[in-house]
């Protein structure tokens, strides 16, 4: 058999039996062509009108308190199109501007130009999406693990739903992956610039800086910890400016988190199907994984970043609020990043349970696509 670089499937042995290896850049492709055909489907769908991403609602778009409050991907929309004189659209203008890069890049890549900006919200996320793919499906490669398990992250359904809303998610994974794997390749001055930037496009990203800085910590590698400052320090700027400039701190702007892990859902759980989704796809498997991080930290005795990663992330999706547990919407995308973190601790994953993950978080997306490309704003009480 040819085991040439162009070979499309190649045999490498993995927990003791051979499974089947596809081309880092075949996975990648793969996962291009799934979003370029929802991205047609869905324009096709609602009269070529790339605002369909978007979701505006008249509350925030005309100023009209008795209009619909449309969706969060708007937000990154008003600041893109109208630059400092979007904050009068935004809901919370200092929550909303904390999250800057997403569409401080659209503005940049529309030149500015009005009809160009969804278009470029929405380019920018696909491009995202295929790079996080491409890069942590390279990886796994370099594990000597299927580059099919970056599927996890591009085709869960949380990443599937915030790029169907324009929201911060894609991009801000796409840095963070791209952070985390330079920081386990040994190259911690690119890592932490990447992962600053993933902290400007969403300010939850900056848990991967935690989960380096607390391993360090442990293992007592202070100039480990000090680097981590670099990915703190650029976010931490921006805030004290809005604060100086906004009267609010963004951070203390955002929904609380609870104190008692999953009280944000289990009592209020019902046969709703984007609630119910919500706990299943988002609050169970974190709770789940909670308790394996922990496990890993205990063994490892706190050294390693990907168990921080898990465990950080984990911690937070089970604490997330009502408010966020409404929708798988708005709950998947939020865990997004415990499944960018959890690609990383697969290594240490028997390969039976890896089969399991990535059926589990990838079939919920088959289940809501058609669901999504239905949805009109204009149908919605968002």
């Amino acid at each position: 058999m040819h085991l040439g670089i162009h070979s499309l499937t190649l045999k490498l042995k993995e927990n003791g039996a051979y499974v089947s290896r596809a081309p880092v850049v075949t996975v990648a492709l793969l996962v291009a062509v799934f979003y370029i055909a929802f991205t047609l489907v869905a324009l096709a769908l609602h009269g070529w009108d790339p605002m369909w991403f978007v979701w505006i609602g008249e509350r925030y778009a005309e100023l009209d308190p008795a209009g619909r409050t449309g969706y969060d991907g708007q937000f990154a929309y008003y600041v893109a199109r109208y630059g400092a004189d979007g904050v009068a659209h935004l809901d919370n203008p200092a929550y909303r501007l904390q999250r800057i890069l997403y569409p401080a890049v659209a503005h940049v890549a529309s030149c500015g130009v009005t009809f160009l900006v969804p278009w470029a919200l929405i380019i920018i996320n696909l491009v995202a999406v295929v790079v996080s793919t491409y890069l942590l499906a390279k990886w796994l490669d370099d594990q000597s693990l299927s580059p099919w398990y970056a599927l996890m992250v591009s085709m869960y359904v949380g990443t599937f739903l915030a790029y169907s809303r324009d929201l911060t998610e894609p991009l801000a994974l796409c840095l963070a992956a791209s952070g985390a794997r330079l920081w386990l390749n040994g190259k911690p001055a690119r890592s932490v610039i990447l992962l600053a930037l993933a902290a400007l496009t969403k300010e939850i990203s900056l848990i991967f800086a935690f989960g380096i800085f607390s391993a360090a910590l442990t293992r007592r590698d202070f100039r480990a910890a000090l680097w981590t400052l670099v990915a703190v320090m650029p976010l931490l700027a921006w805030e004290v400016y809005l604060f100086v400039t906004l009267g609010a701190f963004p951070f203390a702007s955002g929904p609380s988190l609870e104190r008692v892990p999953l009280m944000g859902v289990i009592p209020h759980l019902t046969l709703d199907a984007g609630r119910l989704s919500a706990f299943l796809f988002a609050g169970l498997p974190a709770f789940v994984l909670l308790g394996v991080a922990s496990g890993f930290l205990w063994r490892q005795r706190g050294h390693s970043p990907v168990a921080w990663w898990v465990f950080l992330n984990s911690l937070f999706v089970v604490l997330m609020p009502l408010d966020v547990y409404n929708h798988i919407m708005h709950a998947g995308r939020n865990a997004s990043g415990l499944v960018v973190s959890l690609v990383f601790l697969l290594p240490l994953i028997d390969n039976r349970y890896r089969v399991f993950l990535i059926g589990y978080l990838v079939v919920p997306t088959a289940v809501w696509l058609v669901p999504v490309l239905r949805w009109a704003p204009w149908l919605s009480a968002w």
